[in-house]
């Protein structure tokens, strides 16, 4: 998902609606509320608000300060309100009819993902449930008598954190780290065995695989993956003698017992 600002969100929601209700016609949809003397409708940005489910988000890296490395989600509230201001009595059916369209394409447009700069995003857009004692308040500072109105939550929205400059080891599982180049893997282990056959002097040789020893034999495990850095095995229950660790070089790598 890519960062977003709040100028990207709002011209995103703006053109949505604009498109819906008088796609270019005189009818202006503005990023504010719209004034007694104009003709349009407004979609005002009035509240923003961090999303506390990514409010402690972890940091990708292990930089000082994480807060400044993780991204900020926010959502953000609007106030949708339609002014018709032409002296007449079909002002108020006209705004109704204006943002009875405005609400209609928000409702089918739910779920935004793309912004008109063509980033991906996921936003939610939906309808809040404001009681009409609370909507009147957002009116009582201003110049203007109460006006039909319609408040709308949009979440999430990312804005972009600092670049870290370091970066934390992902862990598969406990002790099992990533390989640039796959991880190392034994594939099988063999040791060569002497032996007399009664009446040849020669020492006859079998190669056994899985390994089987003795003091002072060699076991070769062969695998991948063991020449690139380092690996260790540990091996447990095993005599005193035996080596508890052996470090791989590169594959085939033989051990002395």
């Amino acid at each position: 998902m890519d960062f977003t600002n709040l100028e990207e969100v709002t011209n995103t929601l703006l053109a949505i609606i604009k498109i819906a209700i008088d796609p270019g016609g005189p009818i202006d949809v503005l990023p504010r509320i719209v004034r007694n003397e104009e003709l349009g409708l407004g979609f005002y940005l009035y509240h923003v608000q961090e999303n506390q489910h990514y409010k402690n988000y972890p940091a990708l890296g292990k930089d000082g300060n994480p807060v400044a490395h993780t991204p900020m989600g926010l959502n953000l509230y609007y106030q949708l309100s339609a002014n018709r201001k032409l002296n007449d009595v079909q002002d108020a059916l006209d705004e109704q009819f204006i943002m009875g369209n405005a609400m209609k394409a928000l409702h089918d447009n739910a779920v935004v993902t793309t912004t008109l700069t063509g980033k991906k995003v996921n936003l939610k857009v939906t309808l809040q449930s404001i009681p009409p004692s609370e909507s009147v308040q957002y009116w009582a500072a201003a110049d203007s008598p109460v006006r039909f109105s319609a408040y709308y939550e949009v979440s999430v929205v990312f804005l972009e954190p600092e670049r870290p400059k370091s970066y934390a080891g992902k862990v598969l599982s406990y002790g099992n780290y990533i390989f640039v180049h796959g991880a190392p893997q034994i594939t099988a282990s063999q040791s060569v065995i002497g032996y007399i056959v009664p009446g040849d002097p020669a020492i006859k040789e079998v190669a056994i695989s899985p390994a089987q020893s003795f003091v002072g034999n060699k076991v070769s495990f062969l695998g991948t993956g063991f020449n690139i850095g380092s690996a260790k095995i540990m091996i447990t229950n095993t005599p005193t003698h035996f080596p508890s660790w052996i470090f791989f070089q590169r594959a085939p790598h033989t051990v002395d017992c």
